[in-house]
């Protein structure tokens, strides 16, 4: 699946069978109880992209097209013409999550390393 895209699953009657015995076929799943999903993806950046003078105190906050869940690893955020900074995705004090589950993420800004 491509990121950020909607996808509709349909299809017609018969098109699966079961493994059992029997080798029933599976019923239709009509558009009008179709499944609809999105893949994941960033659809807003605060601040905006290419956006100029903001304070160093701001938050990043990204928002995903759906809920998303704490896993591990690190954001990436490299300033023009210095070295990389990692943000630990688990690290409470620079990243934060609305627990269990949310879809937006705030990297706290001005915070020491």
């Amino acid at each position: 699946f491509l990121p950020c895209q909607q996808y509709l699953i349909v299809y017609a009657a018969k098109s699966f069978l079961d493994t059992s015995a029997n080798r029933n076929y599976v019923g239709a799943l009509p558009s009008t109880a179709s499944h609809l999903f999105w893949t994941s993806c960033i659809t807003a950046y605060s601040p905006a992209k290419h956006s100029l003078d903001n304070l160093i105190s701001t938050n990043i906050v990204l928002t995903f097209a759906e809920e998303v869940t704490l896993g591990t690893g690190s954001i990436v955020l490299t300033p023009l013409g210095e070295s990389p900074m990692n943000f630990d995705i688990t690290d409470g004090t620079r990243v934060q999550f609305n627990t269990p589950t949310t879809s937006q993420i705030t990297i706290l800004g001005d915070v020491p390393t």
